[in-house]
């Protein structure tokens, strides 16, 4: 769909600049006058690189300035713009063997990295820190978690969890462990994350405490919906929307095509959704984020499990991010 579609419709766009087919200038010469109300920006890509200048993470080389050069426009123009990071998605550290998230095979994934490095950790806090500097309304952290249910087992992950258990060899992996060993490992990937989570919500507060930090999460039919979330990727949703106080998902990220209104699939993708009204109850912010839209009818769809949800609003990628396919090849366990 047209951009300025959408626009006019109310859709928040996410734009990551290696996605557009023209410079800044001729894209705001376009949209700019009217059309732009509030866009959010990728910050911080998959690849692990910026579209600002950081202290800490390498800048893009096409595009070092695209955010701040967006943040000039919008304070000349009049329009608002927030932040995107991506967070464990991170092809820059996933190419080191001492960062990258490792399947139980003890093969390293080409995206992820490893969510129990501490290094990576300051390296994550100092980024969001630099961008919470910024005059944004929202930052958003996306592709946190683990990358799927056999990983991480790197060495570190394996020492340390064996000395959480209290013995004295290192266990191999998931597949190695008893049924009790096992629950012991979802929980403590769960605190794992939930930690790292907090920590990067109450850096950004610490910068601008009006800051809304928004968590976001894949919701999608390929991943068995919420019921693998603990095992699959480390993640309480309702804890973590509770720490921020915000929570974004993004829905079908992975399937190509979102279930028609009037099928089955439909109501099975808004069941798995009936957890929103408990939290929103409780005050939470709930945003939906919806993937490229290619035309009217995937519009329609999308806009219709919004509103199924209690949803009028909501945000979609202007185009998928680089290394896509790769990316959802991980998540989904097909590499």
């Amino acid at each position: 769909m047209e951009l300025r579609d959408l626009l006019v419709r109310g859709i928040n766009p996410i734009l990551n600049p290696h996605g557009l087919n023209s410079s800044l200038d001729e894209f705001l010469s376009v949209y700019g006058g009217g059309y732009l109300k509030n866009i959010t920006s990728v910050v911080k890509d998959v690849t692990g690189r910026t579209y600002y200048l950081s202290k800490m993470a390498p800048a893009d080389e096409k595009y070092p300035s695209f955010f701040t050069d967006l943040l000039d426009a919008a304070e000349s123009i009049g329009f608002v713009v927030s932040a995107y990071v991506n967070v464990f998605a991170d092809t820059f550290y996933a190419t080191d063997t001492r960062f990258a998230a490792h399947r139980g095979n003890g093969q390293g994934l080409e995206v992820f990295v490893c969510p129990n490095k501490p290094e990576f950790h300051k390296h994550m806090i100092t980024v969001v820190k630099e961008v919470a500097k910024y005059p944004i309304p929202r930052l958003f952290l996306g592709n946190l978690g683990y990358a799927r249910k056999d990983c991480c087992v790197c060495e570190d992950c394996r020492a340390e969890f064996s000395k959480y258990l209290g013995i004295r060899y290192e266990l191999e992996g998931p597949s190695a462990m008893d049924q009790e060993q096992y629950q012991k490992w979802v929980f403590w990937r769960l605190m794992k994350i939930n930690d790292i989570v907090q920590r990067l919500v109450e850096a950004a507060k610490e910068v601008n405490r009006d800051l809304d930090v928004i968590p976001t999460f894949p919701v999608d039919s390929e991943l068995g919906f919420l019921e693998n979330f603990k095992t699959g990727f480390g993640i309480d949703i309702q804890t973590i929307a509770r720490t921020a106080n915000h929570l974004a998902l993004e829905i079908s990220p992975y399937t190509p095509i979102l279930p028609d209104p009037d099928g089955p699939e439909f109501t099975k993708f808004v069941d798995n959704l009936s957890f929103i009204s408990d939290l929103r109850s409780e005050g939470v912010d709930i945003h939906i984020i919806h993937g490229v839209l290619e035309n009217e009818e995937e519009y329609s769809h999308a806009k219709a499990l919004a509103e199924a949800v209690g949803l009028r609003q909501f945000y979609t990628q202007m185009t998928y991010p680089p290394r896509f396919r790769t990316l959802r090849e991980e998540r989904l366990g097909l590499r």
